[in-house]
């Protein structure tokens, strides 16, 4: 099984003018390698993708994955969380944890608070 691995990774942002705090909640590379090594461990093939704007650029390539294990927080807006399960429902691409609706709803804290 061929997994796509979507992540945001700290560096990446830093480098590109974010400020430490704008990444707060990003992954460093140790948890990204973690992750990938416990994904192939268990038998899958892992095919790192990174941000959702590399994932839309990969999915316009024509990639597609089995399955896509999504741990990105996403950059702007209430709904940065979901930005990745979008995509990946707009293509009928499977992937686990929680679906958009989820996402946004936990960010909004009027909603989260009902």
């Amino acid at each position: 099984m061929n997994i796509g691995f979507t992540y945001d990774l700290k560096d990446d942002y830093l480098q590109a003018g974010y400020s430490d705090v704008d990444v707060a909640e990003f992954d460093t590379l140790e948890t990204i390698e973690g992750v990938e090594t416990a994904l192939k461990s268990l038998g899958y093939t892992v095919d790192r993708i990174g941000s959702a704007r590399t994932l839309i650029q990969r999915i316009c390539q024509g990639d597609r994955w089995d399955l896509v294990f999504n741990i990105a927080e996403g950059v702007k807006g209430i709904g940065r969380e979901a930005q990745v399960p979008a995509i990946l429902d707009v293509y009928n691409i499977p992937y686990v944890f929680s679906d958009p609706l989820v996402f946004s709803a936990t960010l909004h804290k009027g909603m989260a608070k009902r």
